[in-house]
């Protein structure tokens, strides 16, 4: 419980007369707040400060604005901590939780002493992992405690912090690859996709190449083909390859031609959807394969690692189709987002990841 300076905590009234308690929170930046934590016995003598050592689990809230900013969670601790609890000070200085808090009055500001500190906790168990993991969240308390004391006076933030909370770490963007050149449709004559996908059709060779010549025709089953057909995808990036081609029928093989510029040699992730199964080749190597029969077709349904070369490259889609859709969806991570393969990855986490919750009390209690 908090009480007046020079007769202990339980004092009422501090030496020389009554103080004023300050119950309003100082407004951040404006009013001089200057926080000491954890300070020796013979730093404090020097300030006034009387201290006798003591351990606790537990301290007595707080009155006034300090109450506002520590709540009971800050202020009861998974193991004993031992520190120097503060007995008396000057007239008008206020001691609040147990001894752990002095708050003076400075001019128009505040000189605030406490003797809580995560290091009392953090290296008490330094050598012994499983007792440390057991007071983790309470050294993250005793941080979030000294944090809230320094707040008021709009002290600077920890640079290590800070640099974290500047950087901007987005997710990936991507480019929506909605134009292409369609070529086929190829008959595999078999319904085993792994087969008929790999099958080699004419003009196969030249497509994986990128050598897309328009005036080059191809015989299949009766009918001569080129490269000339374009198609775009619809506002949801579905590229129709059937309509494209002319084959609404199941059983049916495509292509999906189209080249992609890069600034540099780099690493890329190309998310893409399928109806219904799929080679891709990445400059004539085949990159991935879709010859089982996977869930309902979707945007993004799936991704993979690919090598861009700095200029010209060529990816191919060679598409089987199902019996109610024939076309696929695809996007590529842009130069600026090489790392696209993380982006759904945490990368700050709001406590230390060896901190086990295994109550979901826990959090709130502690």
């Amino acid at each position: 419980m908090g009480g007046r300076a020079g007769g202990g905590p339980g004092a009422t009234e501090a030496a020389g007369g009554p103080s004023e308690r300050a119950d309003k929170l100082p407004e951040a930046g404006t009013t001089p707040v200057q926080v000491h934590v954890n300070l020796p016995p013979e730093k404090l003598a020097a300030c006034g400060i009387a201290t006798t050592p003591a351990k606790t689990r537990r301290v007595a809230a707080p009155k006034g604005w300090l109450a506002s900013l520590l709540p009971p969670n800050l202020l009861r601790f998974r193991d004993e901590i031992a520190y120097n609890r503060i007995v008396s000070g000057k007239a008008g200085d206020e001691i609040e939780c147990d001894g752990a808090i002095l708050v003076r009055r400075n001019g128009k500001g505040y000189e605030i002493f406490c003797q809580l500190a995560p290091e009392l906790l953090e290296k008490k168990y330094a050598g012994e992992p499983d007792k440390a993991e057991g007071v983790a969240l309470s050294v993250v308390r005793l941080k979030q405690l000294v944090a809230r004391l320094k707040s008021p006076g709009g002290e600077n933030i920890d640079p290590a912090v800070l640099e974290r909370l500047l950087k901007v770490r987005r997710g990936a963007a991507y480019q929506d690859l909605d134009s292409w050149t369609a070529f086929g449709p190829f008959d595999p004559h078999t319904t085993d996709a792994k087969k008929a996908l790999a099958m080699e059709f004419p003009g196969e060779k030249a497509a994986l190449s990128g050598d897309l010549n328009p005036n080059i025709t191809y015989r299949e089953g009766g009918r001569t083909l080129d490269f000339r057909t374009t198609a775009t995808a619809t506002t949801d990036h579905f590229l129709d390859l059937g309509r494209a081609v002319g084959s609404t029928t199941g059983n049916i093989i495509a292509y999906g031609i189209r080249e992609v510029n890069s600034p540099t040699d780099r690493k890329a992730t190309l998310r893409f959807g399928v109806d219904y199964f799929a080679r891709i080749y990445v400059n004539g190597k085949l990159v991935y394969e879709q010859s089982t029969n996977h869930a309902s077709p979707k945007p993004n349904q799936f991704r993979t690692r690919i090598n861009l070369r700095q200029g010209t490259n060529v990816i191919v889609f060679k598409v089987l189709s199902g019996t109610k859709g024939f076309g696929f969806w695809a996007n590529l991570s842009e130069p600026e987002a090489e790392d696209g393969e993380k982006e759904d990855a945490a990368v700050e986490l709001l406590y230390d990841p060896t901190i086990k919750l295994r109550n979901p009390y826990e959090y709130f209690y502690w």
